[in-house]
């Protein structure tokens, strides 16, 4: 299976996922906002587990030092959760989600000190093409010109970035010799037992999600279901497509989730206008937009170009 289609699938799912979860940040009061999301998201990556297990994962094959870390290594993927949801909740998401484009850069950093990955001429300037595009997106111009700068959010997002890819290069290290679901065994069980110890510790956190439980929210929890299958098998196919690229390469296709924002935006505005309206930013600079997206596959074009 080709690299490529298999980092292109990731952003996809997670841009359906980016979606519902606004969706449930600009509900709060009925959804629990940023606490429940958060115990959801923990509590549901426990499936992964027995999936695990089923595939028949040889997981003590892993030392007990490296599933340690893998484990803390799920801590460090729900903290990325955690300040990605700040920031959306701060801003709007195709604003913040193409901040995430540091990523790649972060990751190319972290590949080549700690895995000795480095890129060909054409993958380095397809990258850039493809990062410098997706910033472009989340600039938001005003009427008087100005361009506004949403300093909070910023931050919050390349706070992510870093702990994203940090989180990316050890699974990668640790699942080249270990095995795919050996690592991923591990790192679950750190993101489920996070979940289990935010709920008990953050009380805000266990208040909003306890609060969707006792009044049986069933359109919430299902929503939450859907949000967590997107968000899980986005992160099983990316993490899947480290292992077959550079991690820089593949983390620069994940730049594509602003473009399948986009594309999901318009779709939605036909259909249900009023929600997509408090969901994402779309009503200027359409057209732009749309040509920063045609230059980022154009920059796909130039990484898959061979010299």
């Amino acid at each position: 299976m080709s690299w490529l289609f298999v980092a292109l699938l990731a952003p996809a799912l997670s841009a359906l996922g980016s979606y519902t979860d606004k969706y449930l940040l600009v509900h709060h009061e009925k959804t629990g906002g940023i606490g429940s999301v958060m115990i959801f998201s923990s509590l549901f990556g426990a499936l992964v587990i027995p999936l695990a297990l089923f595939l028949k994962a040889d997981i003590w094959s892993v030392p007990s030092f490296e599933a340690v870390i893998l484990i803390l290594n799920g801590c460090i993927t729900v903290g990325t959760l955690a300040a990605y949801l700040y920031a959306i909740k701060e801003s709007d998401i195709v604003s913040v989600v193409p901040v995430l484009q540091t990523i790649p850069v972060f990751g190319f950093v972290f590949g080549y000190i700690l895995l000795g990955e480095t890129l060909e001429l054409h993958e380095i300037g397809g990258s850039v093409i493809i990062i410098l595009s997706a910033m472009l997106l989340s600039l938001e111009i005003e009427e008087d010109a100005k361009v506004r700068f949403r300093k909070k959010s910023f931050f919050l997002a390349v706070l992510s970035s870093f702990l994203f890819a940090l989180s990316g290069i050890i699974f990668k290290l640790i699942a080249i010799e270990r095995g795919y679901w050996e690592t991923q065994f591990w790192e679950y069980i750190g993101i489920s037992a996070l979940g289990v110890i935010l709920f008990f510790l953050v009380a805000p956190y266990r208040r909003s999600f306890l609060e969707v439980v006792r009044h049986r929210r069933i359109g919430v929890a299902g929503l939450n279901l859907v949000t967590e299958v997107l968000t899980v098998s986005a992160d099983l196919l990316l993490n899947f497509a480290t292992l077959l690229a550079p991690i820089a390469l593949v983390y620069t296709i994940n730049g594509f989730q602003p473009a399948f924002l986009l594309t999901f935006a318009l779709v939605g505005s036909f259909f249900v206008p009023q929600l997509m309206h408090r969901l994402a930013f779309l009503r200027k600079h359409v057209v732009l937009k749309a040509l920063a997206i045609a230059i980022m596959i154009v920059g796909t074009v130039v990484i898959n170009t061979p010299q």
